[in-house]
């Protein structure tokens, strides 16, 4: 038997610091907001994308 696979990853980066993480599909990161989301990082409505550091720099954010 013969099978084939694909795996689904999505790259995050900072758009502060520029870290990079990697996620991998799955039931909670199936899109590239909940990916950043279940790292713990913030996706915003303008597609910014902010690591944990980064995140508590920013006084706007509601984020403890």
């Amino acid at each position: 038997m013969i099978g084939s696979y694909n795996v689904h990853i999505f790259v995050c980066q900072c758009d502060r610091c520029g870290e990079i993480r990697e996620v991998q599909e799955s039931l909670t990161a199936y899109n590239a907001a909940q990916a950043a989301r279940s790292i713990g990082w913030s996706y915003g409505k303008d597609k910014k994308t902010f690591c944990r550091n980064c995140r508590k720099q920013n006084l706007k954010d509601k984020y403890k």
